[in-house]
Protein backbone atom coordinates (compact mmCIF):
# COMPACT_ATOMS: atom_id res chain seq x y z
CA UNK A 1 0.00 0.00 0.00
CA UNK A 2 2.80 2.18 -0.17
CA UNK A 3 1.59 4.08 -3.30
CA UNK A 4 -1.57 4.48 -1.73
CA UNK A 5 0.16 5.87 1.31
CA UNK A 6 1.72 8.62 0.07
CA UNK A 7 -1.29 9.48 -1.50
CA UNK A 8 -3.12 9.70 1.49
CA UNK A 9 -0.13 11.33 2.64
CA UNK A 10 0.04 14.14 0.28
CA UNK A 11 -3.63 15.09 0.48
CA UNK A 12 -3.69 15.39 4.37
CA UNK A 13 -0.74 17.69 3.97
CA UNK A 14 -2.57 19.90 0.68
CA UNK A 15 -5.60 19.40 3.27
CA UNK A 16 -4.43 20.85 6.36
CA UNK A 17 -2.36 23.75 4.75
CA UNK A 18 -5.96 25.36 3.95
CA UNK A 19 -7.49 24.34 7.05
CA UNK A 20 -4.84 26.31 8.72
CA UNK A 21 -4.44 28.83 5.83
CA UNK A 22 -0.22 28.49 6.74
CA UNK A 23 2.23 26.20 4.85
CA UNK A 24 3.06 23.23 6.67
CA UNK A 25 5.80 24.00 9.45
CA UNK A 26 9.56 23.29 9.07
CA UNK A 27 12.42 23.91 10.78
CA UNK A 28 10.95 24.29 13.86
CA UNK A 29 11.23 20.78 15.34
CA UNK A 30 13.60 18.93 13.21
CA UNK A 31 11.48 19.35 9.75
CA UNK A 32 13.19 19.82 6.18
CA UNK A 33 11.41 22.36 4.40
CA UNK A 34 8.65 20.99 1.92
CA UNK A 35 9.54 17.24 2.91
CA UNK A 36 7.38 14.99 5.29
CA UNK A 37 8.75 11.53 5.93
CA UNK A 38 6.53 8.47 5.89
CA UNK A 39 8.01 5.26 7.71
CA UNK A 40 6.20 1.86 8.62
CA UNK A 41 7.68 -0.10 11.49
CA UNK A 42 6.50 -1.55 14.44
CA UNK A 43 8.84 0.03 16.89
CA UNK A 44 5.80 1.51 18.95
CA UNK A 45 4.31 0.44 21.96
CA UNK A 46 0.67 -1.78 20.86
CA UNK A 47 -1.64 0.62 21.67
CA UNK A 48 -0.14 3.28 19.23
CA UNK A 49 -1.29 3.17 15.27
CA UNK A 50 1.51 5.84 14.61
CA UNK A 51 3.75 8.83 15.84
CA UNK A 52 5.13 12.13 14.51
CA UNK A 53 8.33 12.56 15.48
CA UNK A 54 8.87 15.86 14.02
CA UNK A 55 11.56 14.79 11.58
CA UNK A 56 9.05 11.97 10.28
CA UNK A 57 5.92 10.30 10.79
CA UNK A 58 6.20 6.67 11.81
CA UNK A 59 3.11 4.33 11.22
CA UNK A 60 2.50 0.68 12.01
CA UNK A 61 2.64 -0.98 8.45
CA UNK A 62 -0.77 -2.43 9.41
CA UNK A 63 -2.09 0.81 9.40
CA UNK A 64 -0.47 1.91 5.99
CA UNK A 65 -3.66 2.90 4.39
CA UNK A 66 -5.62 4.17 7.41
CA UNK A 67 -6.10 7.64 6.09
CA UNK A 68 -7.81 9.38 9.42
CA UNK A 69 -4.45 7.78 11.05
CA UNK A 70 -2.20 9.47 8.35
CA UNK A 71 -4.32 12.92 8.73
CA UNK A 72 -4.16 13.01 12.62
CA UNK A 73 -0.23 13.25 12.35
CA UNK A 74 -0.08 15.57 9.81
CA UNK A 75 -2.21 17.70 11.52
CA UNK A 76 0.30 17.20 14.84
CA UNK A 77 2.91 19.60 12.64
CA UNK A 78 0.87 22.08 13.86
CA UNK A 79 -0.09 20.61 17.14
CA UNK A 80 2.51 20.10 19.46
CA UNK A 81 3.97 20.49 23.10
CA UNK A 82 0.63 22.07 24.32
CA UNK A 83 -1.72 20.35 26.64
CA UNK A 84 -1.81 17.09 25.47
CA UNK A 85 -5.64 16.72 24.96
CA UNK A 86 -5.28 19.91 22.85
CA UNK A 87 -2.70 18.54 20.59
CA UNK A 88 -4.84 15.07 20.11
CA UNK A 89 -8.06 16.62 20.55
CA UNK A 90 -7.36 18.95 17.59
CA UNK A 91 -5.49 16.75 15.40
CA UNK A 92 -8.63 14.50 15.53
CA UNK A 93 -11.05 17.30 14.81
CA UNK A 94 -8.24 18.08 11.98
CA UNK A 95 -7.96 14.25 10.70
CA UNK A 96 -11.84 14.11 10.17
CA UNK A 97 -12.37 17.35 8.46
CA UNK A 98 -9.58 15.97 6.11
CA UNK A 99 -11.23 12.87 5.57
CA UNK A 100 -14.58 14.76 5.21
CA UNK A 101 -12.80 17.07 2.07
CA UNK A 102 -11.33 13.17 0.80
CA UNK A 103 -14.57 11.01 1.33
CA UNK A 104 -17.40 13.32 2.37
CA UNK A 105 -17.90 11.72 5.64
CA UNK A 106 -19.58 13.91 8.39
CA UNK A 107 -16.83 15.30 11.08
CA UNK A 108 -17.76 13.32 13.96
CA UNK A 109 -16.10 11.78 17.12
CA UNK A 110 -14.14 8.82 16.77
CA UNK A 111 -13.17 7.70 20.18
CA UNK A 112 -14.66 6.03 22.72
CA UNK A 113 -15.49 8.19 25.71
CA UNK A 114 -13.22 8.09 28.28
CA UNK A 115 -14.20 5.73 31.30
CA UNK A 116 -10.99 7.32 33.44
CA UNK A 117 -12.17 10.77 34.17
CA UNK A 118 -15.51 13.29 33.29
CA UNK A 119 -13.89 16.06 32.46
CA UNK A 120 -10.50 17.38 31.28
CA UNK A 121 -9.39 19.61 34.26
CA UNK A 122 -9.92 15.91 36.35
CA UNK A 123 -7.50 14.56 33.08
CA UNK A 124 -4.97 16.99 33.72
CA UNK A 125 -4.54 15.97 37.58
CA UNK A 126 -4.03 12.05 36.22
CA UNK A 127 -0.77 10.42 37.45
CA UNK A 128 1.70 8.95 34.69
CA UNK A 129 1.19 5.96 36.07
CA UNK A 130 -2.73 5.95 34.60
CA UNK A 131 -0.48 4.86 31.36
CA UNK A 132 -3.10 4.00 28.62
CA UNK A 133 -5.97 4.26 29.39
CA UNK A 134 -5.68 7.60 30.69
CA UNK A 135 -3.91 9.01 28.30
CA UNK A 136 -6.28 7.85 25.67
CA UNK A 137 -8.92 10.29 27.15
CA UNK A 138 -6.52 13.10 25.85
CA UNK A 139 -8.31 12.20 22.51
CA UNK A 140 -11.87 11.60 23.25
CA UNK A 141 -12.33 14.92 26.00
CA UNK A 142 -9.86 16.90 23.52
CA UNK A 143 -12.10 15.89 20.65
CA UNK A 144 -15.16 16.06 22.25
CA UNK A 145 -14.71 19.71 23.23
CA UNK A 146 -13.61 20.69 19.72
CA UNK A 147 -16.41 19.50 18.19
CA UNK A 148 -18.87 21.27 20.32
CA UNK A 149 -17.30 24.27 19.35
CA UNK A 150 -17.36 23.24 15.97
CA UNK A 151 -21.13 22.68 15.94
CA UNK A 152 -21.90 25.69 18.37
CA UNK A 153 -19.92 28.47 16.48
CA UNK A 154 -20.15 26.87 12.99
CA UNK A 155 -17.31 26.20 10.42
CA UNK A 156 -16.13 30.12 9.85
CA UNK A 157 -15.83 31.02 12.79
CA UNK A 158 -14.54 27.17 14.34
CA UNK A 159 -11.33 27.46 11.72
CA UNK A 160 -10.90 30.95 12.58
CA UNK A 161 -10.26 30.48 16.17
CA UNK A 162 -8.29 28.07 15.99
CA UNK A 163 -6.20 30.08 13.46
CA UNK A 164 -5.88 32.22 16.64
CA UNK A 165 -5.05 29.19 18.69
CA UNK A 166 -2.24 28.12 16.28
CA UNK A 167 -0.99 31.43 16.32
CA UNK A 168 -0.79 32.41 20.04
CA UNK A 169 1.02 28.53 20.21
CA UNK A 170 3.55 30.30 18.35
CA UNK A 171 4.58 32.20 21.06
CA UNK A 172 4.30 29.80 24.12
CA UNK A 173 2.30 26.25 24.96
CA UNK A 174 -1.12 27.05 25.12
CA UNK A 175 -4.04 25.59 27.21
CA UNK A 176 -7.26 26.18 28.44
CA UNK A 177 -7.18 29.91 28.88
CA UNK A 178 -5.54 30.64 25.50
CA UNK A 179 -8.92 28.03 23.87
CA UNK A 180 -10.93 30.93 26.05
CA UNK A 181 -9.45 33.74 24.67
CA UNK A 182 -9.14 32.26 21.01
CA UNK A 183 -12.88 31.35 21.12
CA UNK A 184 -14.63 34.18 22.93
CA UNK A 185 -16.98 34.43 25.36
CA UNK A 186 -20.09 33.07 23.24
CA UNK A 187 -18.19 29.63 23.45
CA UNK A 188 -17.36 29.84 27.40
CA UNK A 189 -20.33 27.90 28.32
CA UNK A 190 -19.25 24.63 26.42
CA UNK A 191 -15.28 25.12 27.46
CA UNK A 192 -16.69 25.41 31.13
CA UNK A 193 -18.93 22.04 31.06
CA UNK A 194 -16.16 19.88 29.04
CA UNK A 195 -13.10 21.46 31.48
CA UNK A 196 -15.28 20.37 34.58
CA UNK A 197 -16.07 24.13 35.78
Amino acid sequence: GTRRSMDLLENAVWEVEKLMDAPLPYNKRGLSRNAVWLLFENALPDWFGGVNRFSHITIRPKHDLNAHLIAHEVAHYYWFFNADWLDEGMSEVMASAIERERTGSPVRATNTPCGVVENIRALETLAPEQGEPGFRCNYSLGEGLFLDLLQQLGEDAFWDSVRKLYAESQLHNVGIEDVRQAFGPEAGGIISRWYGE
